[in-house]
């Protein structure tokens, strides 16, 4: 159910000896993985990778053809000199031959996609046909490179036919476990068989079931607006390390580094098909020079100069989200269309926090507010996750979530990913936190 790890020990002059190989049908793409392709189409992919020139994909290599050829010549030298070499392809060996009965025999028997094994609950799970006498006698040829959809022309469809349901189950929950948690990224190889491009008949998971079940149902529950989003201590450490190796990663990962996200808004994807969580990042200062660049716009939102700026997240960074606490007992009136509140302190009732977003609405927002507000912060940008997307984070161990509390907003913000990373609830080891 998952695609092997590729490795050259001979030296050949087009791949490192002893590395990780990356092709498409190796470990590092397990998301396009299809476990019919067996042990004959990895062979016959690697021989064609082989005849290509491609120094930049992981574990190439380019050398000059002159030599190659001392390699190869000297090739079986080394190999002898490799004791497992020698025990499976030195040894006296019978070769053995089938006769076409024994092939015909073994086309006539429907078996299963993933397990090979015939008889048992065999069904049809997509529109892949039979292995035909014909196919059988040429190799496949496995893609190496290029989009899902060119499997069709690239590819014999091979004894797709048949498959037992219990293995079908089994290879749709391992396909959603090897994909990418951002919908972005993911292939869909538990809806559509990569080889027909056809939509299973059966589909016994599905990843919004899976992902709940991982992190369990209170935690899931928790994920609503006015919920906090902490960064739990393994990814930060993680990402750190990542950032301190490789400079070009910064901008990207330290939005998700000891970072304490306030869920803001859950609400409905354009499409109305999936749930989008908004929040905005309390822990990560705008850089003083940037803020000061901002005068303007303060003056325009009726904010003071001095107003606390935060990078709010990566996605519409040149958007403003506004926090604004109260007092309760000051405000006009206690209805408004154009922020709502977000945290309120637990014993005087009086202390409350607001949220509003866009240049609009934060204007007014603060004009309805006034002689009430306290302070006001500014945050540049949010962060928006599709609902399952963030479910399979917090499986996969990222995150943690935490209730909301009015201490979020009084303590110094060096200190609010300690404390809240600290009383924060995180889901518990499952399959997807093993990836």
């Amino acid at each position: 159910m998952a695609p092997p790890r590729v490795s050259f020990f001979t030296p050949s002059g087009r791949f490192e000896t002893g590395e990780r190989i990356c092709v498409s049908f190796s470990d590092y793409h397990p998301e396009l993985w299809n476990p019919s392709w067996g042990i004959e189409s990895v062979l016959v992919g690697l021989q064609s990778f082989m005849q290509e020139e491609c120094p930049e994909a992981i574990g190439s290599m380019s050398a000059p053809a002159e030599t190659r050829r001392k390699l190869a010549a000297a090739s079986h030298e080394f190999n002898m000199k490799d004791a497992m070499y020698v025990q499976l392809f030195a040894g006296d060996k019978k070769e053995e031959k089938f006769g076409d009965d024994e092939e015909k025999k073994d086309e006539d028997d429907a078996f299963c996609r993933y397990c090979r094994l015939p008889g048992g609950d065999l069904i049809r799970p997509c529109n892949c046909k039979g292995t035909t006498r014909d196919s059988r006698k040429r190799p496949w040829n496995l893609f190496v490179h290029g989009p899902l959809a060119d499997i069709r022309s690239r590819f014999c469809s091979g004894s797709n036919e048949w498959a037992h349901s219990s293995c079908l189950a089994k290879w749709q929950y391992q396909a959603i476990l090897n994909q990418n948690t951002h919908p972005k990224y993911q292939t869909g190889l538990e809806k559509i068989c990569n080889v027909c491009l056809s939509e299973f008949r059966v589909k016994k998971h599905s990843r919004e079931e899976l992902m709940v079940s991982f992190t369990g149902a209170e935690i899931a529950n928790m994920v609503t607006s006015s919920c906090l989003l902490v960064a739990t201590e393994k990814s930060s450490k993680r990402n750190v390390e990542l950032m301190e190796q490789y400079e070009y990663l910064v901008d990207r990962l330290q939005h998700w580094t000891k970072s304490v996200f306030l869920i803001t808004e859950c609400r409905k994807s354009p499409d109305g098909k999936k749930q989008l969580i908004v929040g905005i990042n309390l822990t990560q200062k705008l850089a003083q020079e940037v803020a000061e660049h901002n005068a303007r716009v303060l003056a325009n939102l009726g904010l003071p100069p001095d107003t606390q700026q935060f990078v709010g997240g990566p996605v519409q960074e040149s958007e403003p989200y506004v926090l604004f606490s109260v007092y309760e007992s000051k405000l006009k009136s206690h209805n408004s269309e154009c922020c709502w509140r977000i945290m309120q302190d637990k014993e005087s009732k009086d202390f409350s926090v607001y949220y509003t977003s866009s240049y609009h609405y934060i204007a007014l927002a603060l004009e309805w507010a006034r002689d009430a507000i306290i302070e006001a912060r500014l945050y540049w940008g949010c962060a928006c996750w599709d609902r399952v997307q963030l479910l399979g984070e917090i499986a996969r161990g990222g995150w943690g979530l935490a209730s909301v509390h009015i201490g979020v907003w009084t303590e110094p913000t060096n200190q609010c990913w300690k404390s809240t990373v600290a009383s924060a609830i995180y889901a518990g080891a499952n399959d997807f936190s093993k990836f």
